[in-house]
């Protein structure tokens, strides 16, 4: 498992994100349009090609512009 050949991957199927690894699982953070994840056909394409490089498992990490997980009220 290579989360910097997967990040490469995905880049060139038009993903903008940056990937790290842990363990077996493959955490995706989008660099610009989160919206594109809204997309089945770009969630499938994602899991495919990190079952391709190893990966059981893919979690999408959604960060807001101050960086917090959630939304602060």
């Amino acid at each position: 498992m290579n989360a910097a050949s997967l990040g490469t991957d995905l880049v060139g199927l038009g993903v903008d994100c940056d990937v790290e690894a842990r363990e077996r699982l493959a955490i995706v953070r989008p660099q610009s349009d989160v919206g594109q994840f809204a997309r089945a056909e770009t969630r499938a394409a994602v899991v495919r090609a990190a079952r391709l490089h190893g990966f059981t498992h893919v979690a999408v990490e959604i960060v807001g512009a101050d960086d917090a997980p959630l939304p602060r009220a």
